[in-house]
């Protein structure tokens, strides 16, 4: 046992994991310096109404993803050995990022009153845009990074995932010190300072606007596995979001911040798990199949130490939720219930990333997440109005250990030991 764990903490994955844990780990202290921050200076009416043009605009960028950040790794990493090969799928990738966000920013724009009326039951049109404009910075500046992962460059990757919320941090106490509180404007220095982290990475390091002679075959190669890539981060984001946005829609803006403080602090969960994912999703597309399965019981050690790390936020969540202030006590609840909904989620971790860059079975997931957002949707326009935030509560534990008992009896039904 003591052997399997020092070389569990010696191994490859767990170094890379951790660059990218150290990156993600000081973005999420200044994500929750923000919306902390945010929170106490609006208030649990206005910041409800904050959280929800920010859920609206994070279901925008996964409809917009189209899964190209998925196809970084699956045919980036998997060319690594050939540099000018995998540089010319790299160009072509963002070539089609700059497109697509371009085109879905275009459309969002024509419907947006629409789109207004549906989330927020009113045309306001500031909400809908701001929206738009986070949404499509940020898909190209998330592209910027996951492109230096994609390289298993994770101590560099690590750095600049920082920017976006050290930004963000610097443009809201700056409004603070000039004494605007106004949460409209809160919400532009949250689109805006994707751009500004988009402006600097590329000047880092330019890509070429260019498609290339041979983009058709590229298409389509790309567009088969990217397809059920982007339909997956659709749904994972709209079962992850949409809970914020019918809270709005069937309670108040009021029990939409108490329930987006937690919402907002559990989020890192997602975001280490994401780390964890990052590093594991490049080798589960190169490693030799032979190897696959001593790789895929590495990750699964891996997944049951980060619950470990759960157990002890539920155990100190009562001192995360009291740097909110005492507006959001009834927050506590919801806090825990949350954090304790993420073990399965990241024990699921493992065979959802072997389901998809081993088995190279993306359809699988869509297939299961695709339930899992029929339980969100229908379980919290039925319990929301007779439980309230703690029905939804309960329901994100529901629809993670569906996530993990459907991949992992499909994984050990193909898997090779």
């Amino acid at each position: 046992m003591q052997k399997r764990l020092r070389n569990l903490f010696l191994s490859n994955t767990f170094k890379d994991t951790g660059k990218i844990f150290a990156g993600n780990i000081f973005s999420s202290f200044l994500a929750i310096c923000f919306f902390v921050l945010a929170a106490r200076v609006l208030g649990p009416g206005n910041f409800g109404i904050f959280s929800s043009v920010i859920s609206l605009s994070l279901i925008f960028i996964a409809i917009g993803d189209f899964g190209l950040g998925s196809a970084l790794f699956r045919f980036v990493s998997a060319e690594l050995k050939d540099t000018k090969k995998a540089s010319k799928i790299l160009e072509f990738l963002f070539n089609l990022r700059v497109g697509s966000a371009t085109a879905f920013l275009i459309i969002l724009l024509v419907f947006s009153p629409l789109i207004s009326v549906i989330t927020f039951g009113e045309i306001n049109m500031f909400y809908v845009f701001i929206s738009i404009l986070n949404a499509f910075f940020f898909l190209i500046v998330d592209f910027e990074i996951q492109k230096y992962q994609s390289r298993k460059q994770f101590k560099t990757a690590s750095i600049y995932i920082v920017l976006v919320n050290f930004f963000r941090v610097l443009g809201l106490v700056f409004l603070v010190l000039i004494n605007i509180k106004d949460y409209k404007y809160f919400l532009a220095i949250y689109a805006l300072s994707s751009g500004v982290t988009f402006c600097f990475l590329y000047f880092v390091e330019p890509i070429q606007l260019k498609l290339g002679a041979d983009w058709k075959v590229k298409f389509r190669d790309v567009f088969h596995f990217s397809g059920w890539m982007g339909l997956n981060k659709l749904l994972s984001s709209i079962g992850s979001r949409i809970d914020v946005i019918l809270i709005y829609r069937i309670l108040t803006p009021y029990e939409t911040g108490i329930y987006s403080a937690s919402k907002q602090l559990s989020f890192g969960v997602p975001l280490f798990v994401g780390s964890f994912a990052t590093v594991i999703a490049p080798r589960f597309s190169s490693i030799s199949e032979k190897d696959l399965y001593m790789y895929l019981k590495k990750t699964i050690g891996l997944s049951v130490l980060i619950c470990f790390g759960l157990i002890f936020g539920i155990i100190v969540s009562p001192f995360i939720i009291g740097l909110f202030g005492s507006e959001y006590a009834h927050s506590l609840a919801v806090l825990r219930i949350l954090l304790f909904s993420y073990i399965p989620f990241v024990l699921s971790t493992p065979a959802v990333n072997y389901i998809i860059y081993a088995l190279k079975k993306p359809r699988v997931i869509f297939y299961i997440t695709l339930f899992d957002v029929f339980v969100v949707i229908l379980g919290n326009m039925f319990f929301l109005p007779r439980f309230g935030v703690i029905g939804s509560s309960y329901l994100q534990v529901v629809v993670n250990t569906v996530l993990f008992f459907f991949a992992n009896v499909y994984l050990f039904s193909k898997i090779k030991t």
